[in-house]
This record gives C-alpha cells, structure tokens and sequence, in this order.
C-alpha cells in the first residue's frame, strides 16, 4: 500500500483488504492474493452483499505490474475505469478470507496523453477453494505526466547527427616555416589518380616514395616500389626495405589506393564490391599489422585519402560506399591505437586540382583536433557528432504507414529484427518474406509468427544468403510470383566479432563484412527497378564513435551509412539507423560482461521498447542517417581520451573548464621540480590519485610499490587509467605499458622517460632509475641483515615476485633482476649470450653483494641464478648462503626443443599455456610477451651447459607434480650441482606454480633464513 501511493491511490483502513500477495514465474503472469475484510466492514454484511471498500480491494492486484515499474513518486492520478462482465458464481460472503488469482496483463503506454493502461482478469475463491466470483477485464489508468517528459527525453537526448561544417583552413606564418627534410610513403592507386597527388607533392618540395600495384614485389628503386596490393607478404618485404632503406627519414604514410572513378555506371556486383576491399580497407588492415610488427621508436604520421564516400558541398555527387569501409576502419584506428593520431580525408567523388592543392596543405599543415575532412573544390568540411533535436508531433496525425497490401523484405529478423517487425504490423504492414542462410526460425519467433498469422498477418521464410546475389534474385522472383508486390527492404542481418585491427585477417574481416556489405549491395542491385517505400538498414551506433576492438563490425556498418546516402542522392528510399546498446534482444542481453564494458566506454543500454518509440516519432521526418543511441558523453570521453579532445567530439560535453585547470596545475607543477627524482614522485602521485579513482579506495591507501595487477586494474581499467593519464600529461601512451612497468614506481619512471624525451625532442632513452637499471626494488630494505635476489622466467620480468614482496620484505631487502627488452627496459637490445649477459651484470650487481644474501631463480631463471653463482666463484667474489632453482631441469637434461624459438604460436601456447591469446584482453601486451619469449628462448638455445666442479653452497630444487616439462627425476639431478646439502620439494601445480604458491614459498624463504647464522633476531 505503501506503493500504491506513487500511483496516487491513498487507501484507508477500509481498502486495505489485501494481506498477502505474491506473483508466480514471469511467463505466467499470474498473482495470487489474499483478501480479508475490515472488522467494521463484516458488520456491515446485512446491508452489502458486497461492500465497495471490498471490491476495491479485489481488483487492487491489478496494479501488481505498474508499481514495479514506475519511478519515484511522481504525480500521478489512478482511476478503475472498466468491469468488462462481474459474474456471481457461488453466494457470496465476504466476511471470511477470500483467496483471488488475477491474471494481469502487460501494462500498456500512451505517451502521447501520458496514459499507463492496466488490465487483469479475477477470480475469486472462499475458504474451501470454491470459485464464488469472476471479473472479466478489469481495467485501470494511470494518468502519468512524467511520461510526457520521459518521451520528450529521449527524443532531446537519444538522437544524434553528424552535421558538416565549412571551415577555412588558415596557416600561420610560423607554422608555414615547416621544411620538408623527410619522405612520405605513398601508397598509390591502380586508376593513377594519386600521380597527381604525388606531382603537386613533389612541387611543394615534398620528398614522396611512391608505392604502386603490381601482380608481384619490387623494388624499382629507393623511391618507387611495386606490390601485390593483395598478399600480405608484400607489405612486410615493403616496409622492411623502406625502413632499412630510409631509416629516421619517415615522416609520414598517405594511403591513397582506394581513390577511383565514380562506380554507379555501370554498377559494381557485390563481389567486384568485395574485391575491391583489397585496394581499400584490407590494403589498410596489412599496412597498419606491418607497421605494428615493426615496433617503430618514431612513429609515422598516417593519412588516409578517400573520394566520394561523403555527400558534403557538392548536391550533384551521389555518394560512392564501396571503400566506406576503409573509412570505418580509419574511425577505428583513431581511438584504438592512438599513436598514429590517424587523419582521414575525402575528396569530391571526382576530384579537382583545387582539391589536391588544398589535400597537400592539410598533409603539411594539419588542422588540430580536426582528424575527418571531406575537401570539396576550394572548400573545407569538418564533422561534427551532435545531438538531434527531433520536434514535437501528434501521435495521431502521422502520416507515413507500411502498406497492407505490400511485401516487406526483412534480413536478420531473428533478434532486433523481428522487434522491428511488430512495429511495421502496428503501422499496417501484414505480409512479410523473411530471409535467413538456414531458412528456419527460432521456436519463439514461430510462436510470434503463428499469433500474428491468426490476426491476419502472412509470413514466409526463405533461405538465402544475402551476400549470394544468385541466391537473393531467386528470392526476389518468388516474391513477385507468390506475394503481393514487395514494398520495403529492412536489412537487419550481420554477424560481429571483437578484435583489434592488429589481430584482424582477411577471412574473418571479409566474413563480418558478408551480410552487410554484400547483402546490402545485392539487396540494393535487385530492387532498383521496384517501387519501394522504404530501404531500411541496420547499422550501428559503434560507428559514430569507432569502437576500439570492433575494427571489421565498424567498417561493415560504414558501409551501410554511406549506402544510405547514395540511394538518397539517386532519389530511392534510403535510410540507415545507427542502433545504440539494446540490453534485452541480441549479444548484451545475453552477455552479462558486454553490459558492463558497454558502460565504461559510454554507452547506455537501453529497452529495445524505448528504442523504437523513438523511431516511431522520427519515421516521418525522411532521416537518411540517425543514431539511436543513449550515450553518456564524460564516460566516452575518459575512455576515448584522443576522441575527447577532437571538435567532431567537443559539443558533447558540459564544460571542459574544470578539467583543463586541472591538467594546466599539474602542467605548471611538474615543469617547476628541478630533478628527475621530485618529477618521477610527482608523477607517482599523479597514477595514485588516478588509480585510487577507478578502484575506488582513498588514495592514502595506495603506495608506489604496489603493482597494477595487485591493485585489481584489468584490461578495461587500464583503458580508463590510460586514458585519464593522456589527459593529464598531454602524451600519447599505450596500455601494454602498465603491464611491462607492473608498479606504481616503475611505470612512473617509464613516464619520466617519455615526458623528458618529448621536451627535449630527443630519440627516448630509459632515464637513469633511482637503483642501477638491472633490478627492480620495490621497497628497498637497508636494513635487512640479508638480500634476496630473484631472477624471472622466460618471457617473463619482475612482477613474477610482487606478490611475494610484501611478506618477504621484512626480512630480505628484496632485489628483482630483470632482462632487458622488458619493464622499466623495453626499449633497450636483449641478450643472446648468457657469458655476455654475465659479464654485465656481475659489475652492476657487486656493490650489492656487501651482506649475505641468497639466489632464487624460476624456469629459465634458474639456469641463470646458477652461471651467475660460477661466474662469481670464478671471480672469487662474495657467494650466495644457498641457491634456489625453481622449475628448472637439471642442466644435463635440458631439451633443445623445449628451447627451439622457431616454433610456431600454436606450439608455443601448448608449452606456456599462459600465453594463451585467449587469456588476453590486451592484444598488444600479448605481442610484447610472445617477442620477449622468443628472444628469451633464442638466449637459451645458444646456452651450452660445461661440465665443471660442483658449487659450494647448498642447492634446493622445487618442481610443480603436474609439470610436463620438468619431471622429479630431471630437478633432481640438481643434486650433482652441489658439493654440499640439497634439498628436493615437490609442490602442486605445473611449470608456473609459483604463482599460486607464493603464501608457502614466503614462509619457505623466511624458514631457509632462520636456518643460517646471520647476527639478526630471527623472524616467524
């Protein structure tokens, strides 16, 4: 009753009649409940057969539904206002206890008069289960202005456009000082069009390296190559030669192969569109992998030129969509691999000289904060994503209705898709052909499709898939010899994968494309000739944005985007809906983790209900292009950090005020500290403060120390941290970073290095760390009567041992060597030779050897641990109290093939099951660890193991029982290594054990120290 207020129902004494209810499972839709009169009300039984107070009660379940529903306590005005038939069946008392079932129905929405419509249908029952009273549709309404408003919500704030704005392109005295001393990559198209670009290149004094298609590679001289636009080999033979060749002297790549003559006449097929994609979006998928698998210092500058593709400034040009999905893509790039702060330009769809004038300003003076330009003859246009104010409208008045005497073609109507079409029924239309590649329905969809065939509606599935033209013709011939004459297209189907640009391949790229690209394409082809009143096709919201991760999805909907357009520039229906998250039908209804990454990179699932009330009020207003979409735009912005700042983004924000004064502070701050050490614990300061943000903990809880990982930052995390670090430090950065500098305090010094190397324009260096560059010490003990030092495993660095630190610390001051090519050391060459690799550390390491300490190596760190105690002996320098090797082989064991860094990633994965790309979610993290574990395992397969003198310190050998690659009998030959006690441990777990063992191994350590005499009070 308490409920009942927000409905405006204030029920006294006498109403309140209902004791107990409760509902059964949802698709039951059935409330039981239990009534009993007032006590003053029973008196009154002589006068009433029944009391209105207690048929008031009766019918109160009918609300059951609205108030789970409803919010807040909005002013809201409730009034019964039916009884369709109420039928006596047995005499009546109502004096006892009456049981009642209400069957209620789903409450229905007026939102043009701000009406909720309840329904239900009673029974009512005595005390011996006796039916003594029946009430057939009793009915409610609720006058509820806050729907008003509720609508007008969301046609204020889930409609977006992107607007195209002129803007000149002025160029600064200073700016236009900038000499051209390096070269640009060309890749060229195979129509020669880009020759002009490079002849007015060439004029303006630029240095060009012209790329051109050709059925093989070569290299025709030191500016001019020729490749296979289409095999992927070519591209690495490419950029091997040019970077060898033109070392340091790259200051940009123009990708310009997809520029083409007009395509409408004649018009491509659907293959032809797809094999196209080889001078477009798959050239740009190859050239991009290439470049990441170079892990260039100096990252060239990347332009991509298109024509045609949008329809700004030139009324004449019908927009040409078969290379959109290089567009797409290059959205995509943007935001997901921020380095190469990707600039994306269009020319007209037949290109002036005017516009390859202005194209090499832009090149050479680009606008900031200006990634997307369509050039139009002397003009500039510049997106910009803004909401859409829809106008107010009459629900009644609409004009604009599905015939019902027309076919309606729908693709992908399994999910979205048949939502969709419950809203065509409400709008008239009655005869559908539904296409799938199987040309069967789920049991739910038949259910549908049967109620709605006995309300006069026709449905027939045909099986097809829309990318085979053949297969879509005949569809297309048995719907005008069977159905009435098709009317409208709604083209839902289309398939999504995640990956990252990096880890795409053409197959899988092609197969997202197929149902979209394709079937779109061939959908659009067949029905040229028809009379259509609608061609509807489902895009996505992601590609407003160009989602990180979903390179081959967005690319597909650019696509339809530009589809759209062209139709409309012919004078045919087109229209293209940019679906915002639907978190009840499709993928986020039935992933619970898509909802959550959905959130944090800005986007507000929504009901599906919601969504099509709102196309509801815009399908009249002919929108060629319109997002559906509820975005919160300070959410998108922390997670696309390098979108945030750009004009086509800006509008969306409140105020950026705040936060510039912020980022200015810090900005003033840091340039005032005078060392490297005051800097790097501003910087200390500033992850912590961020950290403490995303996990939500008072900053005063958060030491340097403490790793990442320790911290609870996954991969979504680190995007935010990521991203809010950009924001403040004005500096490009990538996430695997976090991962190779695991600390607060090593990652610190990483962003030292960076920010100094950006203000002194000088090739990064590893800046000089506060201890000599091989050891990681998280929290120096000086005062520890011994050290304790670990080596890692192959492909792994220092954060193997964080874990342990803590527990370990009050003991040992804790020294973690770590390889180069890792951590705080990424930039710098690794080792091949295990005596070199000795012959540097050993001089970094003896300052350190001035109190006892002990050696603990794991896997490879073993080996390690174990030359380096020879060396030392050899040296005749200070030896460790004992020697630690963890998951390491006797040395006289070792397997070459366990060490073979020619294997193939399959391989590999099967030996370190933890590089499983699957285990992943940062791809780029997981390149790094592959090379660092190749590299690690090319040290080891040139190690050869030299029988010598056994050592003179105690060895303990630990192995995991269910370790494949080191057996009892193999970590037992450790026992040879010695010439004093060894000790044999067997734990459980595999060859990285280690790392869920580390509570017995910190007590193992502290036990083996206690064990020694060293003048310090032991410690339990």
């Amino acid at each position: 009753y308490q409920q009942l207020r927000a409905l405006g129902l204030q029920y006294g004494d006498y109403f309140q009649g209902v004791k107990q209810i409760l509902k059964t499972k949802e698709p039951i839709n059935e409330v039981h409940f239990i009534i009993e009169a007032d006590e003053r009300l029973k008196k009154s039984k002589v006068q009433y057969k029944l009391h209105p107070a207690v048929l008031d009660s009766l019918v109160q379940p009918l609300f059951y539904d609205v108030i789970k529903q409803i919010e807040g306590d909005t002013n809201r005005t409730t009034l019964l206002s039916e009884f369709e038939e109420i039928t006596f069946v047995e005499p009546w008392d109502f004096t006892g206890l009456l049981k009642g079932v209400a069957i209620v129905y789903p409450c229905k929405e007026d939102l043009q008069h701000g009406l909720l419509h309840a329904e239900a249908d009673i029974a009512i029952y005595n005390e011996e289960d006796q039916l003594i009273l029946k009430i057939k549709s009793a009915k409610a309404k609720i006058i509820d202005s806050s729907l008003i408003e509720k609508q007008r919500d969301k046609l204020n704030k889930w409609l977006y456009k992107i607007n195209w704005l002129k803007k000149a392109h002025e160029i600064s005295q200073e700016t236009a000082k900038v000499t051209h001393d390096k070269s640009w990559i060309v890749f060229g198209d195979p129509y020669g069009i880009s020759e002009i670009l490079i002849d007015r290149m060439m004029q303006a004094g630029m240095q060009t390296i012209l790329i051109s298609p050709a059925e093989r590679y070569d290299k025709v001289n030191p500016q001019q190559y020729a490749i296979n636009y289409a095999l992927e080999s070519d591209y690495e033979m490419l950029m091997n030669d040019i970077f060898a060749t033109h070392s340091g002297k790259i200051e940009g790549i123009i990708h310009a192969a997809s520029i083409s003559y007009n395509w409408s006449e004649p018009p491509l097929t659907a293959d032809s569109v797809e094999a196209q994609q080889v001078f477009g979006s798959i050239s740009f998928m190859y050239l991009h992998q290439r470049l990441s698998a170079l892990k260039l210092f100096e990252i060239p500058r990347l332009v991509i030129v298109t024509n045609g593709i949008q329809t700004v400034g030139i009324e004449k040009d019908i927009a040409q969509p078969v290379h959109s999905p290089l567009w797409g893509m290059a959205k995509v790039m943007f935001n997901e691999l921020t380095q190469y702060n990707c600039r994306y330009l269009d020319l007209s769809s037949n290109p002036s000289l005017e516009e390859f004038e202005q194209l090499i300003q832009h090149i050479s003076y680009p606008l900031e904060f200006e990634n997307e330009i369509a050039l139009r003859g002397k003009d500039s246009y510049v997106p910009r994503l803004a909401v859409h104010h829809q106008e107010e409208y009459n629900y009644a008045e609409k004009k604009k209705q599905f015939s019902a005497e027309g076919t309606y073609l729908v693709t992908g109507f399994k999910g979205l898709g048949f939502h969709f079409i419950e809203w065509m029924i409400k709008q008239g239309a009655r005869h559908f052909a539904l296409v799938s590649r199987t040309g069967e329905a789920p049991a739910d969809v038949l259910e549908k499709i049967a109620r709605y065939t006995a309300q006069g509606c026709a449905f027939n599935i045909f099986r097809a898939d829309t990318g085979n033209y053949e297969e879509l013709q005949t569809v297309i011939n048995l719907i005008d010899n069977c159905m009435p004459a098709l009317k409208g297209v709604v083209h839902a189907a289309g398939v999504i994968e995640a990956k990252t640009l990096t880890d795409l391949d053409q197959q899988g790229f092609l197969r997202i494309l197929n149902p979209k690209v394709k079937g779109a394409w061939n959908l659009h082809l067949l029905t040229l000739n028809k009379s259509l009143d609608c061609f509807i096709m489902f895009s996505s919201a992601s590609t407003l944005i160009g989602l990180s991760g979903q390179g081959s999805y967005v690319a597909a909907n650019a696509f339809l985007d530009t589809l759209a357009q062209s139709r409309k520039s012919m004078g045919l229906p087109g229209m293209s809906v940019n679906w915002g998250v639907i978190k009840d039908v499709g993928m986020v209804s039935n992933e619970a983790d898509l909802e959550k990454y959905a959130r944090a990179e800005g986007f507000e699932p929504v009901a599906m209900r919601d969504a099509l009330e709102v196309f509801h009020a815009i399908y009249d207003s002919e929108h060629t292009q319109i997002g559906i979409v509820k975005l919160h735009a300070e959410s998108m912005a922390t997670y696309y950090s390098s979108l945030a700042k750009t004009q086509y983004f800006k509008g969306l924000l409140k105020s950026e005020d705040g936060q510039k004064a912020q980022e200015k502070k810090f900005s003033v701050l840091y340039n005032a500290l005078q060392s490297d050490e005051e800097r790097s614990i501003a910087l200390e300061e500033l992850v912590m403060q961020h950290v403490a943000t995303i996990v939500k903990t008072a900053v005063s809880r958060i030491n340097s120390a403490m790793t990442f990982k320790g911290l609870g930052i996954d991969s979504l995390m680190a995007i935010q941290l990521r991203n809010l670090l950009e924001k403040s430090l004005s500096l490009k950065l990538s996430v695997a970073m976090f991962w190779s500098h695991p600390s607060i305090a090593e990652y610190a010094d990483y962003l030292l290095a960076q920010l100094e190397s950006h203000r002194t324009a000088q090739p990064l260096q590893t800046p000089a760390k506060k201890e000599v560059k091989w050891f990681v010490r998280q929290a120096p003990n000086e005062e520890a009567a011994a050290r304790l030092f670990f080596f890692h495993d192959a492909g792994g660095d220092s954060s193997l041992f964080a874990s342990m630190t803590q527990a370990l610390n009050k003991v040992f001051d804790i020294v973690t060597v770590e390889l180069p090519g890792r951590g705080h050391r990424m930039q710098e060459v690794m080792y091949t030779n295990v005596h070199t690799l000795m012959d540097d550390l050993i001089p970094a390491m003896t300052p350190l050897l001035d109190k006892p300490y002990f050696v603990f190596g794991h896997s490879m760190g073993g080996l390690l641990a174990f030359e380096l105690t020879r060396e030392l002996e050899a040296r005749k320098l200070m030896l460790p109290v004992k020697l630690f090797v963890s998951s390491t082989p006797g040395l006289t064991t070792y397997s070459k093939r366990e060490v073979d860094h020619t294997l193939s990633d399959e391989e590999l994965y099967e030996m370190f099951p933890y590089l499983n790309p699957d285990m992943h979610d940062d791809k780029e993290w997981h390149k790094l660890l592959m090379k660092m574990l190749r590299s690690d395992l090319q040290l080891l397969a040139n190690y050869q193991y030299i029988k010598k003198s056994p050592l003179t310190i105690p060895v303990v050998a630990l192995y995991g029982n269910s370790d494949d690659r080191v057996s009892k009998e193999q970590a037992a030959k450790w026992s040879e290594e010695t010439s004093q006690e060894f000790r044999l441990i067997e734990r459980p777990g595999a060859h990285r054990y280690i790392v869920n063992d580390t509570h017995f191994l910190s007590i193992m350590l502290i036990d083996e120290f206690n064990l020694v005499d060293i003048p310090v009070k032991s410690i339990h």
